[in-house]
């Protein structure tokens, strides 16, 4: 009895061992595969994608086709449609394949473009490039669809892709703004009639408003206004009034308005303009070398004006 008990566990024991040999087998089989893959080697499916585009009513974009991690593409045929109420194209030119056989229909919104090679091509390229106009309404959208009607290698074998469709927007209008006075050179006693104008063509737009004065010959330079306001859709208003021209000194200068408009958050300019005008003193005495009080005093009596028309 002892002798079969023996030879029991004995058996047991290697029949344990047996199964921990074939799970770590079964463990070490997919590694080993995966390590004598060769590095770097791509997966065999293409892609095809246009990029997205938001250009203003009237405006044209160039943008690319690509036709990338292909493997020995010969041949292929891709026809991009789109709203043409939206966006039309207006030229296609080849890309790094080299020529296509193009054709545009704006009125059916399709245009087909086919491309062939003797020898087969491997890696990324740009299939074409499009200019796209945008027709449509600010906001209006329509989706660039990509259909590849034909891939195949030099054997004549159909390549696996992916397509990635592109958007295209017709971008809306941005507030604009202008400034101006009525004359380019003014004497004491002139008026010098300064007007700011804005216009807003699209929705209700919060914006940064700011206005600003710059003397370079006395070295000056101030923001007078820079303030939130709203600007309604359809706005299309001028600001500003007359101010008087006094005597502001023996010397000459020159003067620059700049008005902008600018996103609350982050600064950025949407529109800026500038005005430039000079100031001639009655007298020919030129004083080159003016005290910086009396600089900074001409330079306040602008700005006061300013503020009072404001």
């Amino acid at each position: 009895m002892g002798e079969m008990g023996e030879g029991k566990k004995k058996w047991r024991v290697g029949v344990v061992k047996m199964l921990f040999a074939v799970m770590l087998g079964m463990m070490l089989i997919p590694s080993l595969i995966l390590a004598v893959q060769p590095a770097g080697i791509k997966s065999q499916t293409a892609e095809v994608s246009i990029q997205d585009a938001t250009v203003a009513h009237g405006e044209t974009v160039e943008v690319p086709i690509n036709i990338t991690n292909v493997t020995d593409l010969a041949a292929t045929t891709i026809w991009l449609s789109y709203d043409s109420s939206v966006v039309t194209v207006e030229e296609v030119r080849e890309g790094t394949l080299g020529s296509l056989a193009v054709g545009i229909n704006n009125t059916a919104g399709v245009t087909k473009m086919s491309w062939f090679s003797s020898e087969g091509k491997t890696g990324d390229f740009v299939f074409a490039y499009v200019k796209l106009k945008a027709v449509g309404s600010p906001g209006d959208v329509s989706v660039l669809d990509l259909d590849v009607k034909m891939m195949v290698d030099s054997k004549n074998e159909p390549i696996n892709h992916t397509v990635r469709d592109g958007i295209f927007t017709v971008k809306l209008n941005q507030p604009t703004i202008f400034v101006k006075t009525d004359k380019t050179t003014y004497t004491p006693g002139d008026t010098m009639n300064l007007k700011i104008c804005m216009k807003n063509e699209g929705e209700n737009k919060t914006v940064m408003f700011g206005l600003w004065l710059t003397i370079p010959k006395l070295r000056y330079a101030r923001v007078i206004k820079y303030e939130q306001i709203v600007l309604p859709a359809g706005y299309d208003d001028c600001i500003g009034g007359p101010i008087p021209v006094r005597d502001w000194g023996d010397s000459g200068f020159a003067g620059f308005w700049g008005a902008g408009l600018f996103e609350p958050s982050t600064g950025e300019f949407i529109n800026f303009d500038t005005a430039a005008w000079n100031y001639m003193p009655l007298k020919t005495t030129r004083i080159e070398n003016a005290e910086k009080d009396e600089k900074m005093k001409i330079s306040e009596e602008i700005v006061k004006q300013v503020k009072r028309i404001m």
